[in-house]
């Protein structure tokens, strides 16, 4: 049995026969782009191309991907990342502790002295969240937060140390 049908797809000069129709959506070359019937004027979406491509199957024996025609062109469905493997970690928090995101910016207050024994606090307690959830990241905050709050927290101690250390004034 034969289809005499011709497809007109948008950005293609000639139309497709029903095969070369198939052919095209098998490969993804369909995605993000309209397809219709030649003569009246009748669109098809993504779905009415996957079962058009069921439909022509059982006659060319292909196989058409489940869902190629649902993403723009290029877009093909990814695998779920993992948020230590995902490189936009290092830009925007993925997953992130919040005790860790909290050291970090106490770790910056911590320039002022003040914030440093709260960073510290915090840092340990992501620390802790960290190592009970592996799939929390925030190491590198807590780190710095860490290390901030530490600094400061000296800073604070040898202000203290100083302002009791002054001499009295009789």
């Amino acid at each position: 049995m034969t289809d005499d049908r011709r497809w007109v797809v948008e950005g293609e000069a000639n139309p497709f026969d029903l095969e070369a129709l198939v052919a095209a959506h098998n490969s993804g070359a369909l995605a993000g782009k309209s397809v219709r019937l030649q003569g009246p004027d009748v669109d098809l979406n993504a779905s009415d191309l996957a079962s058009l491509a069921r439909e022509a199957s059982g006659q060319l024996n292909v196989t058409a991907p489940p869902s190629a025609a649902n993403y723009p062109r290029g877009a093909a469905p990814q695998a779920p990342v993992n948020a230590n493997d995902d490189p936009m970690r290092f830009v925007l928090p993925v997953n992130p502790s919040g005790w860790a995101l909290i050291s970090g910016y106490l770790g910056l207050g911590s320039a002022l002295c003040i914030f440093g024994p709260f960073a510290i606090l915090t840092a340990i307690l992501a620390f802790n969240e960290i190592k009970k959830d592996p799939t929390k990241t925030g190491k590198g905050r807590a780190i710095f937060g860490l290390v901030m709050g530490i600094i400061g927290t000296i800073g604070l101690i040898v202000i203290l140390i100083g302002m009791l250390s002054k001499p009295s004034v009789s």
